[in-house]
């Protein structure tokens, strides 16, 4: 019986070891991904490359996907700006990313990036990322925008609308497009832009409430499926923190399923 406990013990030793040497968490020397509490480093290269993606083509609604809102600009005379949903990163894309910080990101390889407890940072600085959300899967994210160029500051209108940009544990999901003919565009996790999406549909986009408490719904239907987007509004009942929307997807006449949208 003692050797079968030796043997069992040794077993267990040879698995954790060889488990752990198996878990890469090391960009290069400058970074090594387990200082933000990543078990490997495959999730923060998805991110990256959806990034460099998203910054090449200036797709706001993509790049929507990758921030953790608030977004705070931070420019060199010491001013601040928050953005705090994806229809404002898309108006104030250009300034928020200007040519200089995409060509700076554009430019560095992953293996030379630099990264502490507190975040990893993109050229100079301009850029900060992290883990953020809570659970088993958090998501490396933007988390800060440093801006030394303060004339770059404008706002341009863009044609087509961002109206959301959020992710459940298992789709990313973009709302664009005109008011009363939104776009709804779903992304079966891992994929995400610029993959094309698993499905497109266009719906209908209305409100409810008056005031602070008015919140946009927006309904999608697939042949029998149908996807009702809500934003939080005045609820009564309990919103996680950052909870963007709760989407409802109903199938035929069973019970509704329901997920809140980061």
């Amino acid at each position: 019986m003692q050797k079968f406990f030796v043997l069992a013990f040794l077993l267990l030793s040879a698995f954790v070891t060889t488990e752990n040497a198996s878990a890469d968490t090391r960009l290069g020397d400058s970074c090594d991904l387990s200082v933000l509490g990543a078990k490997d480093k495959d999730g923060f290269l998805r991110f990256d490359g959806a990034l460099r993606s998203a910054l090449a083509k200036q797709d706001a609604a993509a790049l929507a996907l990758l921030v953790d809102f608030p977004l705070t600009l931070n420019y060199g005379d010491g001013a601040h700006v928050s953005l705090n949903d994806a229809a404002t990163l898309q108006i104030r894309f250009p300034e928020a990313f200007p040519p200089a910080l995409r060509s700076a990101v554009l430019a560095q390889k992953p293996e030379s990036l630099f990264c502490k407890y507190d975040g990893l940072m993109y050229g100079n600085g301009e850029l900060w990322a992290n883990l953020v959300g809570e659970g088993n899967a958090p998501q490396f994210r933007i988390t800060a925008v440093n801006l030394p160029d303060v004339t770059a500051r404008s706002a341009k209108p863009a044609e087509t609308k961002v109206q959301l940009a959020c992710s459940t544990d298992k789709f990313h999901i973009v709302i664009d497009g005109k008011d009363d003919a939104p776009r709804y565009r779903s992304w079966n996790s891992p994929h995400a832009p610029p993959d094309a999406p698993a499905l497109e549909l266009v719906g209908q986009g209305d409100g409810e409430g008056t005031g602070v408490c008015f919140h946009r719904i927006w309904r999608f239907r697939n042949s029998n499926v149908g996807y009702v987007l809500s934003q939080p509004g005045c609820s009564e009942g309990s919103v996680p923190e950052k909870a963007k929307a709760q989407l409802e997807v109903r199938i035929g006449n069973r019970p509704p399923l329901t997920s809140w949208c980061y």
